[in-house]
């Protein structure tokens, strides 16, 4: 094989088209790639922005780059590509740790782009889950994302393609009937940088793969969600490229344009290709022609070419793929301050033209501000925008304003977002000669000599739209020369393989099918691989192909289950109840980083207060048997009779308890307002604080001196009592419950301690809890019982489980204080039917989430009926 005999023809200087240039030139083809920009890089490229006379160019972007860390081929080839440094354009890719969602209402969130690292990514972790958390996000809607995930994970490809190809993601994750935030965060928000923050379009098996490959990144110690180049695109990447691409002898001639082809139709092969570069026209034979054009620049070209179409039937879908693209593109704010807001991406979750942002410049150490314009830019601000077709604040549709007015609303939801409190982006940060650049693929709709720019079936559609909107009267003023493919629900089906029907011509380009599966330079360059291959193949070439890989998943052998069970028509069955592990890790998980995050954020003072008062308690507790003979010979002094009874263990339960009621009276008098706010206090000054004060001192002072006279009425008036405390803050919840929680555990203490066996103790705890359920079960909002599994409307269902539950609990009591062997054994078998009730309930309506919680709680009764037969069978 000899360079003349094996000519390729490249049409497109994008990342596929210099990516199939890469492999063929290392294989020794003679390449051309012919390019209708002066820039190569397509919509990778940056672009140097003039500045002003003399003055270096500040660079612009068509948006800004990131690089996923699930990406495999397109940083198998970077490291391919060397620098004058010595060095290799992939040392140039560096980590981003963070990313932070913005909101109009309230202050940022942000978290890690790996597993933390440091003290100050947990803190980001607590802050975020705290924050996600007042927003209104549940537990529930974080659990059921990740079953939705979880279906994807374990459902063999065959199913993929069949059941999620068809379903858009947002019907997959049912965002109509989630809660807002879940659709902002979890719907529009991931996926808003994938594609194009059309949620509602892109099909649930695109966005499910994309989805397990970012939770592995995020998951896996060592490494990465996020990467980006440490310098603008083409100085770091597209001009090395290039040159050593030419070093291997390749071809490079840029401003051609694609204007005719030569089709042997008798051969099924292409001639020659015709191209032009402004008033010069020039033809270019090889002996196989490679298209690496934008979808919709393709869809021209066949509609220019039928003879292709009618050759290669294959592909036909190209027109309607041309159809399903969307806008996402950058615009770059020059600022005067350094202003790096976040060290990641930002995403503006409420902003109507669906925001996203980085502050490039702050990665960029070997490219200062002197280097920019005429030094004094100090930021440059990368925005991308998603939804052109949103209604801004301006009343208008992005692609309907003029550059100016763009770059006017974008600003202001910038400034809407992130200005809570002091201003982190102000007018005067903008650069005075040059404030912002916005990508030069955004042009006027109408061409000078008055014809239509916009394709066909696009101008068609806005036209309908404005109709039905009654915006007729407003103006297309923006066109976007490349946009972005949607991979909509059974876009597969359209989209051509790279290697076609005719002979020598190839595709290479995000549309084309792949394993990645969507519009991104991953996309792009295991593309131009595939057609690479089908060249060798077509050459006859003994050259090693290229190297193409799916993206790696765990869990395969539960999709080889999966496969058998689609093979023989059956559906989809969760494995090894992958759900309730979920269900149970997620809540786990939850609670111990809401618990965490409620104690690392409560008030200093509140959580200063209370590890005093548990040094008060560890230290008396060291000298208790003091404490406790010097009051009881104190109390005997004072009150006469005969002498104190000696200690019971319900005795020292209800002093301890006691002494916590008066440390919680004291601590109403001493806390400044904002801690007693966090309990659900009042503000305002007034008596209620002394009031209420002085009662939990005196219930303790009660509790001491009960305790030291050893009555045990009051101990069980006690223990009924503190219930009922800790009943009433259920009901008025915050952190009141977690005040009270140590009035349920003293009760629970002093019940088991009044009991004349440890396992009558156990069977009354039971009791409790069971008359506990049945009384909180009434004060539950509906919501929460919705939540649990019982149906929102009230009925008659309601009184009788309560009271079912009550007459339950009583005759748990009644059995323990009795001391009845026989009763209690019935008690463990009750415990083994109710779980039994609950798990069944729960696999006859498994089609719904929330049947997971009534099957934990059927659970938990299993497991205290095991545990009390345990038990009992010992006694």
């Amino acid at each position: 094989m000899t360079r003349d005999s094996q000519r390729v023809c490249i049409v497109g200087g994008g990342v596929a088209g210099l990516s199939a240039a890469h492999e063929l030139a290392e294989r020794g083809f003679a390449v051309t790639v012919f390019e209708r920009n002066a820039i190569a890089g397509g919509k990778a490229r940056s672009m140097r922005v003039p500045s002003g006379d003399g003055q270096p160019p500040l660079p612009g972007e068509h948006g800004f780059r990131f690089f996923p860390g699930f990406y495999q081929h397109l940083p198998d080839t970077l490291r391919r590509i060397p620098t004058r440094s010595g060095r290799t354009v992939h040392d140039s890719l560096v980590p981003v740790r963070a990313m932070m969602f913005a909101l109009t209402q309230r202050p940022p969130l942000s978290l890690p782009t790996a597993l933390p690292r440091s003290w100050r990514e947990v803190k980001m972790v607590l802050a975020f889950f705290r924050g996600v958390g007042e927003m209104g996000l549940t537990i529930d809607d974080f659990i059921f994302y990740l079953i939705k995930i979880w279906r994807v994970l374990t459902s063999c490809e065959a199913r993929r393609m069949a059941e999620l190809e068809p379903v858009s993601w947002w019907d997959y994750v049912e965002a109509d009937s989630r809660t807002q935030v879940f659709r902002d965060l979890l719907v529009v928000g991931v996926t808003r940088n994938l594609v194009a923050a059309k949620a509602d379009l892109a099909n649930a098996r695109t966005v499910g793969q994309v989805g397990i490959q970012f939770l592995r990144d995020l998951l896996i110690p060592g490494r990465t969600a996020d990467q980006i180049l440490d310098g603008p695109t083409n100085q770091v990447w597209i001009d090395p490229w290039i040159a050593h691409l030419e070093s291997m002898k390749v071809a490079f001639e840029p401003g051609w344009e694609l204007t005719g082809i030569g089709f042997d139709a008798a051969g099924r092969r292409i001639r020659e290709v015709t191209l032009r570069k402004g008033d010069e026209t020039r033809t270019a034979d090889a002996d196989h022609f490679l298209f690496a054009l934008p979808v919709e620049v393709m869809d021209r070209v066949l509609d220019g070419h039928p003879e292709l179409e009618n050759a290669a039937p294959d592909l036909a879908g190209i027109e309607t793929l041309a159809g399903e693209v969307a806008w996402m593109n950058g615009i770059q704010f020059y600022l005067t301050a350094e202003t790096p807001i976040c060290p990641g991406h930002v995403n503006y979750l409420d902003s109507p033209w669906a925001l996203t942002s980085i502050c490039h410049s702050q990665f960029w150490p070997s490219y200062p501000a002197h280097t920019f314009g005429d030094g004094t830019v100090k930021t440059v601000l990368s925005v991308d925008i998603s939804a052109w077709d949103g209604i801004g604040g301006n009343g208008k549709e992005a692609w309907d304003c003029p550059a100016d007015e763009v770059a006017a609303e974008v600003w202001t939801q910038l400034k809407r977002a992130l200005n809570h409190g002091e201003p982190i982006l102000r007018d005067d940060m903008l650069h005075s000669a040059r404030p912002w650049f916005i990508d030069e693929d955004i042009t006027a709709r109408v061409r000078k000599d008055g014809s239509q720019a916009l394709p066909p079936d696009m101008h068609a559609r806005r036209t309908h739209e404005k109709a039905v909107a009654n915006r007729t009267g407003e103006p297309d003023l923006l066109t976007n020369a490349e946009p972005l493919l949607v991979n909509v629900e059974n876009s597969w089906r359209h989209r051509p393989e790279a290697t076609t029907s005719i002979p020598n011509l190839f595709l290479a380009s995000d549309y084309v099918r792949t394993h990645t599966n969507l519009a991104t330079m991953e996309a792009a360059n295991e593309a131009a691989r595939r057609a690479v291959n089908g060249i060798l193949d077509a050459a006859r070439s003994p050259a090693p192909r290229c190297w193409v890989a799916p993206f790696p998943e765990p869990f395969g052998w539960l999709r080889a289950i999966d496969e058998k069970k689609f093979a023989q028509g059956e559906a989809w069955e969760d494995p090894i109840l992958g759900n309730a592990g979920l269900t149970i890790a997620g809540r786990l998980t939850a609670f111990t980083l809401k618990a965490i995050a409620a104690v690392f954020f409560m008030p200093k003072v509140l959580l200063l207060f209370g590890l005093l008062a548990t040094a008060g308690f560890v230290a008396i507790g060291l000298a208790f048997d003091t404490v406790w003979s010097v009051l009881a010979g104190a109390a005997h002094a004072v009150v006469g009779g005969p002498p104190p009874p000696p200690r019971t263990a319900a005795a020292v339960s209800v002093f301890w308890f006691g002494l916590y009621a008066i440390t919680f009276g004291l601590s109403l008098h001493l806390l400044p307002s904002a801690a007693l706010k966090k309990l659900g206090f009042p503000r305002q000054e007034g008596p209620w604080m002394t009031v209420l004060g002085s009662m939990p001192v005196i219930i303790g002072t009660l509790y001491i001196t009960g305790a030291l006279f050893g009555l045990p009425a009051f101990f069980w008036a006690i223990v009924f009592g503190r219930v009922g405390v800790f009943l009433l803050c259920l009901r008025l919840g915050g952190f009141l419950v977690v005040a009270a929680l140590p009035d349920l555990v003293g009760a629970l203490w002093t019940a088991v301690a009044l009991c004349p066996t440890p396992e009558a103790g156990f069977v009354l705890v039971l009791g409790l809890l069971n008359v506990i359920g049945a009384v909180a079960f009434r004060l539950f909002p509906r919501g929460a019982r919705e939540r649990l599994g019982f149906p929102e409307a009230a009925g008659n269902w309601l009184p009788l489980t309560s009271a079912l539950l009550g007459f339950w609990g009583a005759y748990d009591m009644l059995a323990a204080v009795a001391g009845y062997r026989p009763l209690m054994w019935a008690t463990a078998l009750g415990h083994a039917i109710f779980g039994t009730a609950f798990v069944a309930a729960a696999a006859a309506h498994r089609r719904r989430m929330h049947v997971w919680r009534p099957t934990l709680v059927g659970l938990a009764y299993w497991a205290t009926a095991v545990a009390l037969a345990l038990t009992l069978s010992h006694m």
